[in-house]
């Protein structure tokens, strides 16, 4: 059927009345937001496993500082419960067909492996999961057998400190069964404390007294045999992946406090890295544990499941674990297979990485699907196409950050302490890996001078990168500013080409930053960064504006990055067929800056060029207000009715119940507040019937808690005690309709 580009059908036929929207940054949540406000479905396809995008990392928001998560997550949750919304998150637009007012769109939704309607968000999967690094997986040969990881034969002995004082707390029982015994004796040379009786051609007997319970025998036992069983524990009814797990923590429970301490017997990394993933690199000996190091994946599943910290990675493996880094933290926290996103995403549903997956790899494990009591693992759940039809596109795909590593001369990935500025956002973060703690990278020392570093990535013809960032100057400002208020004592400074603090009250926040804050600004041009081998300590060599060459040393480099149009933003541009200029940026005209080449596809936005948060929301709302231009003849054919229940009835006799509900926050609220106490305070207030603390009162599984909770305890009268009500107090008065 052709259409106008208008949108309207040449014939008597209507445009589509559903909009898609790519990227779930803050471009695209007010896109959305926007457009369901006006009357269409929203279908929202976002690359990561959850929304949010890069405001949903930082720390404080330039120029007003304040919480930038205290700000998104209120449309993070309003986007993940909206009604005429559809979340497509871990997908991508794979094609593109039709035209204004009626566009055909394939979708790849990738498996997470993970099924989001059973999955309640508990996150015990990943607080289970025992791999800690990335596990180096066998090759096979052309017959399928798998080839040696290492070649040769290396196995070593890591001593006990002492002989073995009793059986574990919460042991595990193994006892004989006579039937199937093959009388072989294996069970009797691997005990450890001879707690086993056996003489040639007879069945072996434990002696539970002197047993330890440490699963040598089990452990030594032929499989054609299997004639010890494990006892003592229900759990091991439901899968024994899942049980050892559960023992570890329970066992990590009760020594807690007491790493490094001498090994307890308990024989978990043996049966961990045998049964689960399928190595035998450990065996349980009298003396100590055997490590085959020859055998060892260093995956670091022992090292995770033992209780007290007695292994370590150096003594099991000469291979370099390989650290999995989360990329929501830039690199600077690490990972497990299995993860969810971030604390506040939207969906709270987790993601199995299946390079590094055990299970997905080689079949073994499988320690999440035993735990996750909703069984919501899947591990055969295959990619899954769709096709959309809509009216109207808007790609709101954000940007990313220049790779600072190409501009070599200032260190970056060489020198632990030369970090980016997103880097040092997430230290910021009361949220983040350091929960807000500022350190050295190289020796967790608090820095006392640190030293900005301008137009990395920005503003340079060598790197093909020869146009301005826009925000670099001014969220430098802001970090340097944040930085102080952690410790009053930084010396902060920022070396720069040319300030450009061209927004409403921003050359005013640069100067009270200077005036007030002592943040030094110097205009200069740094050639290169040098590290002092011994301190680590950075020395940056520069010409200042006198044209003198000078030297300055600090601490910790923060490198001021640009951003930049990624290659999957570019393939996405060329799949739905509009211009980009040499950068890689949408092309647009003087006077419709938000339309693209291509009819009834807008640009907000990064894709537009760099940009700060008001102006992308600015801009997202516009794009929102360009498509009704198309699809206003559509507007609330697709959208579905709104449902709002009943009061309920609350019965005479009931009388006042009061719901009291204190947000952590992280260290945004926990660092100043005595929150346990202050729940403990509010149980005993008159009239209250239930008061709890929620780690993040805004995200979407707390207002599910808190609809419940309203629910179950039949409540009346709800207290918050959060963030500003200015920002949050919509989200839970619709929470309590």
């Amino acid at each position: 059927m052709e259409r106008t580009a208008q949108g309207e059908a040449a014939g008597n036929g209507r445009p589509v009345g559903a909009v898609l929207v790519v990227g779930g940054g803050v471009a695209g949540m007010q896109a959305t937001l926007d457009l369901v406000q006006s009357g269409y479905k929203v279908y929202m396809v976002e690359k990561a496993p959850g929304i949010g995008g890069k405001m949903a990392q930082l720390d404080k928001t330039f120029p007003t500082n304040d919480c930038s998560m205290c700000i998104v997550s209120p449309k993070l949750v309003e986007v993940g419960r909206h009604k005429d919304v559809e979340l497509l998150t871990h997908s991508e637009v794979i094609g593109v067909s039709g035209e204004a007012g009626d566009f055909r769109v394939r979708v790849r939704r990738h498996p997470r492996f993970v099924d989001e309607d059973k999955c309640t968000g508990c996150g015990m999967c990943e607080e289970y999961c025992p791999v800690l690094y990335r596990p180096y997986f066998p090759e096979a040969d052309e017959k399928g057998r798998a080839k040696p990881i290492l070649a040769g034969r290396d196995v070593r002995l890591i001593p006990f400190r002492a002989p073995a004082a009793g059986p574990a707390p919460l042991a595990w029982r193994y006892e004989v069964a006579a039937d199937r015994c093959g009388k072989c004796g294996a069970c009797f040379k691997a005990c450890p404390v001879d707690a086993i009786r056996w003489s040639k051609g007879e069945v072996a007997f434990i002696d539970q007294e002197r047993c330890i319970a440490c699963g040598a025998c089990f452990t030594a036992c032929p499989e054609k045999f299997a004639a010890i069983a494990r006892g003592g524990i229900a759990e091991i009814e439901q899968g024994f992946a899942g049980a050892v797990a559960k023992r570890a923590l329970k066992l990590r429970d009760e020594y807690a406090g007491q790493r490094d301490h001498d090994c307890v017997r308990c024989g978990l990394c043996v049966q961990t890295c045998r049964e689960l993933m399928g190595a035998g690199a450990l065996k349980l000996k009298r003396d100590g544990i055997e490590a085959s190091r020859h055998l060892c994946r260093a995956c670091g599943a022992c090292v995770s499941v033992c209780p007290v910290g007695f292994l370590k990675m150096e003594a099991l493996t000469p291979l370099t674990p390989q650290i999995m880094p989360d990329p929501f933290d830039e690199g600077l926290g690490s990972r497990k297979p299995i993860k969810i996103y971030y604390p506040q995403v939207v969906p709270r549903i987790p993601v199995i990485d299946a390079q590094s997956c055990v299970r997905l790899r080689s079949g073994k494990c499988g320690v999440c699907s035993q735990i996750c009591g909703v069984r919501a693992i899947d591990y055969e759940t295959p990619p899954r196409d769709l096709e959309l039809s809509v009216g109207a596109v808007v790609l709101a795909p954000g940007g990313s950050e220049f790779e600072a590593q190409l501009r070599g001369e200032y260190g970056y990935g060489i020198y632990d302490n030369v970090i980016t500025s997103i880097q040092f956002e997430r230290m910021l973060s009361a949220s983040g890996p350091t929960m807000g703690h500022v350190f050295r990278p190289s020796d967790h020392r608090d820095p006392k001078r640190i030293a900005w570093i301008q137009c990395v990535g920005s503003r340079d013809r060598t790197c093909e990168k020869d146009y301005c960032s826009s925000v670099c100057c001014m969220y430098a400002s802001k970090e340097a500013v944040i930085a102080k208020e952690h410790d009053a004592e930084v010396e902060a400074a920022i070396f720069f080409i040319d300030l450009r603090a061209f927004g409403k009250g921003f050359d005013e926040y640069v100067t009270r930053a200077e005036e007030q804050q002592g943040i030094r600004y110097v205009r200069s041009m740094v050639s290169r960064v040098f590290e002092d081998p011994v301190t680590r300590d950075l020395t940056l060599r520069y010409i200042d504006a006198g044209n003198e060459r000078r030297e300055e040393t600090f601490d910790l480099v923060v490198l001021s990055v640009g951003f930049q149009v990624p290659p999957a933003t570019r393939e996405l541009a060329a799949r739905f067929g509009i211009d980009t200029d040499r950068f890689g940026f949408a092309e647009t005209s003087t006077f419709e800056p938000l339309e693209t080449s291509r009819p009834g596809v807008f640009a907000c936005g990064i894709l537009n060029g760099p940009k700060d948060i008001p102006e992308t929301v600015m801009e997202a709302g516009g794009a929102a207000g360009a498509v009704g231009r198309y699809l206003a003849a559509a507007r609330g054919t697709r959208t579905k009715e709104a449902f709002v229940p009943p009061a309920a009835e609350i019965p005479g006799d009931a009388g006042i119940r009061v719901g009291v509900f204190i947000c952590h926050c992280g260290r945004n609220i926990g660092g100043v507040v005595d929150v346990p106490s202050s729940v403990e305070y509010a149980r005993a207030l008159p009239r209250v019937v239930h008061a709890v603390e929620m780690l993040y009162a805004c995200s979407m599984d707390a207002q599910e808690t808190l609809a419940r909770a309203i629910r179950e305890h039949r409540l009346n009268r709800i207290v918050v005690a959060a963030c500003s009500p200015k920002t949050h107090e919509p989200l839970f008065q619709e929470t309590m309709e």
